[in-house]
């Protein structure tokens, strides 16, 4: 029994002999695969190494790293493949992994080419109807590998300048657009399609469009509460703020006056209704809001000063001259430099401030024949830059500022033959040349208007003899007539010297006194030849209109 037991031992122990012998032979020289493949924008394959020895690996392309790239014995290592920088064509590329014995595996690599690509981080975008101005523009990436132009038929979407720079050869690379957006004030929807299209003429894998869907305004009715919806508009239009009268009737408001029975005009449809408008230190780059066409019983609307008004260029636009029942229009620094040829809708107007705005003529649009009814005019301090010597500045007229094309080639003289016309006002506006004597208006002093009126001048009824019979009958109702503080030279004309209501013009201040201190671009300095000594002379010829203290002066 016992030889039998020693003999199952012996044999146990030879077979555990044999059994390490078979684990101590060799493993051989090999790589889980021959062959990877990846797309252009590269990575890390891991390749796993069977080896019983030393070994090293080498790539036949500089493209391509091995970590590592030798050692001893099995391993997994990391192959890292680079971002191509070609177009459409396959590249390849080889690893030669070499044991000590000289026995090697090539593994190959196979690497895809970038596709010409125009692709965008959001294919849609919604917008609402409105945001305050600096919010209204979004955001999107444009990832290209081409040149890319941009088609866009949407007037109320801009996409801003962008530098797509393509250094990197044909790998995409990725810029932020910024796309800016107007209010969209009518009660529909509007979609935009902006087209991002190949600068040359390459065929693209891939090209996405821009589809930009912007919320519809609510509607505005001819109603009270159109009118409160309008005025809200215009408000956030102009970035006035109306916090305030939140919660409050519109009756509250103290921007606005509401039409009561007691009013002039008055007819039960204004009942309710805004009859007058103020809107005053804003800040906009929009011009007129859209939705002031909606108060159509409005009779007085002030704008009153824009923020920064002097950087801005604005029509009046079509939605104010839709205000055909407005009688007095007040846009005081707005930024306005135009009337547009549909302003001529607002016949009814008697009251017209523009004053400060960025004019630089007389809108040849205001004429008597088209404003009727006028009788206040101010185009006043239309200008933006002050200067006082034109000889030596660098800036362009247009930079200047005033009504500086109205020289003395060009003045305004349909404005001096308005009869209507009790008040206007040209201070302040850069004009220049000379006041013209009006010897060609037609319009003369008639003997029966003279006769009427016993101030008048007529020779025979006062000390200077002076007869006004024949003589130009300029703006013969202007009760204040300003022209100070512009670049006139040469005389005063007659028609000013011996003007019925001269002495109500405040002649030293608003007429006779011109910009001295400046120095005209012809070198020139302002001011009048013949300005009086005192208004003697004045009072010779219109005796019943001496004051009774004059005398005692």
């Amino acid at each position: 029994m016992k030889k039998i037991i020693s003999a199952l031992m012996i044999i146990s122990l030879l077979a555990a002999v044999f059994s390490c012998r078979e684990d101590e032979k060799t493993v051989g020289f090999g790589i889980g695969t021959d062959t990877i493949t990846l797309g252009p924008e590269g990575g890390i394959e891991i390749v796993s190494l069977e080896a019983e020895e030393g070994w090293i690996a080498n790539s036949t392309v500089p493209w391509i790293v091995v970590s590592p790239s030798n050692g001893y014995g099995s391993i997994d290592c990391e192959v890292k493949v680079d971002t191509t920088l070609i177009s459409g064509d396959v590249r390849r590329g080889v690893v030669r992994f070499t044991a000590r014995s000289g026995e090697s595996k090539d593994l190959s690599v196979i690497q895809a080419g970038y596709d010409n690509v125009i692709s965008l981080s959001s294919a849609e975008v919604e917008i609402p109807s409105y945001e305050a101005y600096g919010k209204r523009y979004f955001e999107i990436s444009l990832t290209s590998n081409v040149p890319v132009t941009v088609e866009n038929d949407a007037q109320w979407l801009k996409v801003a300048d962008f530098d797509l720079n393509l250094d990197r050869g044909s790998r995409p690379r990725t810029v932020k657009l910024r796309i800016d957006w107007e209010s969209n004030n009518r009660p529909e929807e509007r979609l935009a399609e902006v087209r991002f299209v190949p600068a040359s003429g390459v065929e693209l894998a891939r090209q996405d469009v821009l589809k930009v869907v912007q919320e519809a305004a609510a509607a505005i009715p001819d109603s009270r509460e159109g009118d409160s919806l309008a005025i809200v508009g215009c408000a956030r239009s102009l970035g006035f703020d109306m916090g305030k009268y939140e919660g409050e009737n519109m009756s509250n408001w103290n921007i606005v006056q509401l039409w009561e029975p007691t009013d002039e005009g008055f007819t039960e449809d204004k009942r309710g209704r805004v009859k007058a408008l103020a809107f005053s230190y804003f800040f906009t780059k929009d011009g007129i809001p859209y939705e002031i066409q909606f108060l159509s019983k409005l009779e007085t609307l002030v704008l009153y000063s824009n923020g920064n008004s002097f950087l801005y260029r604005f029509h009046s636009g079509e939605y104010l001259s839709k205000l055909t029942n407005l009688k007095h229009f007040q846009c005081f620094a707005m930024g306005l430099s135009e009337l547009d040829e549909d302003f001529k809708n607002l016949r009814n107007l008697e009251t017209l401030i523009l004053a400060a705005n960025n004019f630089d003529e007389v809108p040849p649009i205001l004429t008597p024949e088209n404003f009727p009814n006028l009788k206040h005019l101010d185009l006043a301090a239309n200008r933006v830059r002050v200067l006082f010597d034109m000889t030596t500045t660098t800036a362009d007229k247009e930079e200047w500022g005033g009504l500086y094309k109205n020289d003395g080639t060009n003045f305004p003289t349909w404005l001096l033959k308005w009869e209507n016309l009790e008040y206007l006002r040209l201070s302040n506006n850069y004009m220049q040349g000379e006041i013209p004597e009006m010897e060609d208006y037609e319009v003369r002093w008639t003997e029966e208007e003279v006769a009427a009126n016993d101030t008048l001048p007529r020779g025979n009824n006062n000390p200077a003899g002076y007869n006004i019979i024949g003589k130009p009958k300029v703006l013969p109702n202007a009760r204040y007539f300003a022209i100070n503080l512009n670049l006139y030279t040469g005389k005063i004309p007659e028609w000013i010297l011996y003007h019925p209501h001269l002495m109500e013009w405040a002649p030293d201040i608003l007429v006779f006194n011109q910009d001295g201190e400046t120095v005209r671009a012809d070198g020139k300095t302002p001011g009048f030849s013949n300005i009086p000594v005192s208004p003697d002379y004045y009072y010779d010829a219109y005796p019943l209109l001496k004051p009774d203290y004059y005398d005692q002066l």
